[in-house]
């Protein structure tokens, strides 16, 4: 299910997260983040760090900057594939980059059932 952002000029755009089977994402971009088995994703106007205070998955702070397991970009690609790349400039990582996605692959691919890369 989405909810209404309450961030100023967004506050009628949904949040939506991926924690979902039945997930379409069309032929846009997003910004998600990841912490735990929580994957949230939303448009390319919302910072990393504000995804992620909006859905509760800000645990601790690095350097000022939120951190998280993961935070990065999503598409969807061919055939359906969820394609997970890049990285937030917004939000620091807890752990090893490589080992993060690869969780992020597993976690995503588990709750919605799809293929899911890295580029």
């Amino acid at each position: 299910m989405s909810k209404l952002h309450s961030l100023g000029k967004y506050s009628s755009i949904p949040v939506m997260t991926i924690l979902e089977r039945d997930l379409k994402l069309g032929d846009e971009s997003y910004k998600f983040v990841r912490q735990g088995d929580k994957i949230a994703y939303d448009i390319m106007g919302i910072s990393h760090a504000e995804i992620a205070s909006s859905h509760g998955l800000v645990k601790n702070y690095q350097d000022g900057k939120p951190l998280v397991d993961d935070a990065g970009y999503l598409a969807s690609g061919w055939h359906g594939a969820l394609i997970f790349t890049g990285k937030s400039l917004k939000c620091n990582i807890a752990g090893n980059p490589q080992e993060t996605r690869q969780e992020t692959l597993r976690i995503a691919a588990s709750i919605t059932g799809l293929e899911c890369l890295s580029e």
